[in-house]
């Protein structure tokens, strides 16, 4: 019986640790999408926003209101435009953005075997196949920014006064009309199992003394995530060499109850640097 009740016991705290180390890879993935949203979704959006609107109404009024109102709101846009542009000293301004998430092959050992399945069919010149395997090996942030070129905001903004001053407002709708037009999409790619290694390692600092069970399990997630980032490309060789040195000397200090968190840092820092966009950008 002692054994039986020693055996439920082992059982249960594994369970329990397999639950926890869950709820980490869940909330490092959460945070990863967070810090992605809050980058992109920046108040630049919603200033721009706001300029694209008035241009939207600035039409309207064009249309139907007096010429007085559309004078005034025209120089409002910009002023507006002018402090977005000295303020960011962007070439592109955002009016929106879309999060998506490319889940195609989350586990190092299947993204590995695919690869090798790649290149197989495309030593055969077997494009069509080797293709339908390498849109699986993605695990990607990707994000989705409509632009508008800030000197076709600027330029298209004051064309627009320049033929209300001379009474030409069919021009002048005309000119903000195909100005609207005028936005792009922009993609950018981001490392998803670096982002979510960089956060478990958040999890690893919390806990690594209070829990050094649950920190361990945390850093094999950890390995787990920089060797499907290496399979999948995001990372070359030497890169992946160096983080995984780095985790190890992590797990011996925590294995000795040492505090490791200067060693957590200096990992999450060039993590950091690695989980920026990993292509360039692409636009419609």
């Amino acid at each position: 019986m002692a054994l039986i009740a020693l055996f439920l016991l082992s059982a249960q705290a594994d369970t329990s640790l397999q639950r926890r180390v869950q709820e980490a890879v869940e909330e490092s993935a959460k945070r990863g999408l967070e810090e992605i949203r809050t980058a992109e979704e920046q108040k630049i959006v919603r200033e721009v926003v706001s300029v694209m609107d008035g241009i939207a109404r600035l039409i309207n009024v064009l249309q139907y209101g007096s010429p007085d109102h559309a004078s005034a709101l025209l120089d409002t846009l910009i002023r507006k435009t002018d402090v977005i542009a000295k303020n960011y000293k962007a070439d592109k301004l955002p009016i929106s953005v879309t999060v998506f998430l490319y889940l195609g092959v989350d586990n190092p050992d299947s993204a590995e075997k695919l690869v090798r399945e790649a290149r197989k069919y495309l030593n055969k010149n077997d494009i069509p196949t080797a293709r339908e395997i390498l849109n699986l090996l993605r695990n990607e942030i990707v994000v989705h920014t409509v632009v508008v070129p800030v000197d076709v905001l600027r330029n298209s903004l004051a064309l627009t006064k320049s033929l209300l001053e001379k009474g030409r407002t069919k021009e002048a709708i005309d000119a903000l009309s195909l100005m609207l037009s005028s936005v792009e999409t922009v993609e950018s790619v981001f490392p998803k199992p670096l982002f979510d290694a960089y956060y478990l390692l958040t999890t690893v600092d919390e806990v690594q003394q209070e829990d050094t069970s649950l920190a361990l399990e945390v850093l094999k997630v950890v390995r787990r995530k920089i060797r499907l980032a290496y399979a999948l490309g995001y990372i070359d060789k030497k890169q992946y060499r160096e983080l995984l040195k780095q985790v190890r000397s992590i797990e011996k200090s925590v294995k000795r109850k040492e505090k490791a968190s200067k060693r957590i840092t200096t990992l999450k820092e060039g993590l950091q640097k690695l989980k920026g966009e990993v292509k360039g950008k692409r636009s419609d």
